[in-house]
């Protein structure tokens, strides 16, 4: 969103000088444009010439007799309508009310087009993943999901998703690991027990091979790896594979945290790099 913050700027900058535009001329000319306005709708009756030879003298001085009396006569004010030094009157709450209503619009149409611009991109994302994987349509929302709820990037998903099953979400390993994601029993029931209820997950063995329930505990677990060891992918793919323990004893005798399975997902990493353009703002 920082890239839209010129322009709003700019945007509430034009909105004010057109409020106090507005308020200059209202308070100047307000009353001159309403009577130009009152004229317009309602023209001046044309009268009828009418030949003043052809009038008698006594008529004559009727008339004149009658502009004297109407000289005389006191201005009628029609109380609708005060005119003071030629400014018509509009409260300060008016204008306030005014300008909160247009910066109102302005920001809904900049959220609402930063939104469209967001749902834009995430739709594309969307689309690349189909076309780089059998995953159901489902399966991506549920990664696109996870990925806004954790900031897991989509391409270690992907890349440990492929290495452990192909993207056959009915994979079996050798170790009871099950799913898309390859989760084995123990890491299931950890996993809900440490973070079901902040991700608002229930365990239940029984849908481990459900799209939603074993992407949320992979992707979760991979995140959790990610806090713990930022940026050290070798020993988070390492001990997603292997298990804390394990990963700690070849640590031990190695004296670092690369396998033939961490260079393997590093590797196909490369490939879903490129999908990072769709989620740069």
């Amino acid at each position: 969103m920082t890239k839209w913050k010129p322009y709003i700027a700019f945007a509430i900058l034009l909105a004010l000088m057109d409020m106090a535009f507005a308020f200059w001329m209202m308070r100047n000319y307000g009353e001159d444009i309403r009577i130009y306005l009152k004229k317009r709708q309602h023209p001046p009756i044309v009268s009828v010439k009418v030949n003043t030879q052809e009038k008698s003298e006594p008529q004559k001085v009727k008339n004149r007799e009658d502009r004297k009396r109407d000289m005389k006569k006191p201005v009628e004010i029609n109380d609708k309508v005060k005119v003071e030094s030629g400014k018509s009157q509009i409260s300060f709450k008016e204008i306030i009310a005014g300008i909160r209503e247009k910066l109102q619009t302005i920001f809904q149409t900049k959220e609402n087009r930063a939104l469209a611009e967001e749902k834009k991109k995430r739709d594309q994302l969307a689309a690349e993943i189909k076309k780089r994987t059998n995953l159901s349509d489902g399966a991506i929302a549920q990664i696109l999901q996870y990925e806004q709820r954790t900031g897991m990037p989509v391409k270690i998903v992907l890349a440990v998703m492929e290495q452990e099953s192909s993207f056959n979400k009915d994979a079996v390993g050798t170790s009871e690991d099950r799913g898309l994601m390859q989760i084995i029993p123990e890491t299931e029931a950890w996993l809900c027990k440490k973070y079901g209820a902040q991700f608002g997950i229930t365990y239940d063995p029984k849908r481990i091979f459900d799209e939603d329930y074993n992407i949320a505990l992979g992707t979760i677990y991979l995140w959790h790896l990610y806090k713990a060891y930022p940026q050290d992918y070798h020993r988070i793919f390492t001990e997603y594979n292997r298990g804390y323990y394990k990963a700690e004893n070849y640590y031990k005798e190695k004296g670092h945290y690369i396998t033939t399975y961490s260079k393997k997902v590093m590797e196909k990493m490369k490939k879903y790099e490129e999908l990072e353009l769709y989620q740069k703002e």
